[in-house]
């Protein structure tokens, strides 16, 4: 049987919530009506579980439209309840078909409401794998499966060329009940419309066609469907989708001294051709964190570059630490169910674009729509007049994702602080 393997590794700087300033997390995992939990670390805001959870998948090919929920809650013993410390939701479309393929993922953790009080981030890594003779060690990879079925049809068409493709047995051939539905759709419509255009024009004789009642249908994800499409339409989707710039400005480490002060206060600068977003400034830190997310409209871009400058706030005129530059035509699209892109760390450039001796800073930069989970709470170039405060009042959410953050492969825990988050 298939099996869905999910490695609990670490989490780091979660939240207390034993009311002496700690807490003793455990982690629960939720798949297909299927629970499991690991061992409770006492004491620890930081621990370390390196511990493997196995799940059945009923049937392989209903993985992709599955999630996969990741709780950590505190163990509270005293009061016979745990508490809520967050939470990561997994599309089963990123998990990969065995473990060479996976990697170790560090997700932050996300809120279960807004009242909650979270923060900190988890280690996870997914793969799912068919069952050996030897245990969860000796999985044969999904993928290897799919792909006798494929020779199985290619070797059999091989051997009968000349046979109608209506009568050939196919064996072990996956059917697509969408595709017979979605077909019978688009023809039913087809005629449906060649019928209603008919009518008007029997009911509207010598009409100019720029005044007559025009019927639309613009092209929704909920209409179109999913499977054998487009990937950017997404069932999810019940508006036709705008598409959006994304820049997510994580944190920078390392900057150089500015001021006499020996330290600097730095903020960063996002600017998209005459659209221009800024963090807020945090005084005297080397190492400072924004986690702030900026939007610019596709449409109205007029310019092929992206360019992140970190400044130094000062009384006067405030002064150049670095920047990074961007193609935005070498930027990747993302669109949901895909996992969120990873922030990298960047090495600063001065103004002629050679490194500086130190200064890095982590970032996202991705082409979105207004279905991505970071829409509702980023800066948006059409809104540019909102307070940083009152940006979650500016959109409406649609749903949310994991949060995925890459760190490096192999893991180990005692390595886990040079690890990228």
């Amino acid at each position: 049987m298939a099996k869905l393997i999910v490695e609990v590794l670490d989490a780091s700087d979660l939240m207390p919530k034993d009311g002496h300033g700690s807490a003793s997390p455990f982690v629960e995992v939720e798949f297909d009506e299927q629970r499991q939990r690991t061992s409770t670390k006492p004491k620890d805001l930081n621990p370390c579980w390196n511990e493997k959870l196995v799940f059945n998948i009923k049937n392989p090919r209903d993985l992709p439209d599955q999630t996969i929920e990741v709780f950590v809650y505190n163990d509270n013993k005293q009061g016979h309840h745990k508490n809520f410390l967050g939470r990561v939701r997994i599309s089963g479309m990123s998990v990969p078909f065995s473990d060479h393929e996976a990697v170790v993922h560090r997700y932050p953790l996300d809120k279960r409401g807004i009242f909650s009080h979270v923060k900190g981030d988890i280690a996870l890594k997914i793969y799912s794998s068919v069952h050996g003779t030897g245990g969860v060690e000796s999985f044969e990879p999904l993928e290897q499966v799919f792909q006798q079925h494929v020779d199985a049809v290619e070797n059999h068409y091989n051997h009968h060329p000349n046979k109608p493709t209506e009568t050939a047995p196919t064996p072990l051939q996956e059917i697509n009940p969408n595709k017979f539905d979605d077909e019978q759709y688009y023809k039913g419509s087809h005629d449906k419309n060649k019928k209603k255009k008919k009518e008007k024009e029997m009911q509207f004789p010598g009409q100019k066609p720029e005044y007559g009642v025009v019927e639309t249908r613009p092209p929704l994800a909920a209409r179109m469907g999913y499977w054998g499409r487009d990937k950017t339409a997404s069932t999810y989707d019940l508006v036709e989708q705008m598409n959006f710039l994304y820049a997510h400005v994580v944190k920078a480490k390392d900057l150089p001294v500015m001021d006499i002060s020996g330290s600097l206060d730095p903020y960063v600068e996002v600017k998209v051709g005459n659209y221009k977003g800024v963090t807020k400034h945090l005084e005297k830190n080397q190492n400072p964190v924004w986690n702030s997310v900026f939007a610019f409209s596709k449409e109205r871009l007029q310019t092929n570059l992206i360019e992140v400058t970190v400044k130094d706030k000062d009384i006067g005129k405030d002064d150049f630490v670095g920047k990074v530059l961007f193609d935005i035509a070498e930027v990747p699209q993302r669109v949901p169910p895909d996992s969120p892109l990873a922030p990298q760390w960047y090495k600063l450039v001065d103004k002629k674009g050679q490194k500086i001796n130190q200064g890095e800073i982590m970032l996202a930069v991705w082409m979105g729509t207004q279905a991505d989970e970071a829409f509702p709470e980023a800066w948006h170039s059409d809104a540019h007049s909102v307070s940083q405060q009152s940006l979650a009042n500016t959109r409406s959410k649609v749903y949310f994702l994991a949060k995925i953050v890459l760190s490096p492969s192999p893991y180990d825990c005692s390595s886990r602080s040079g690890a990228i988050r």
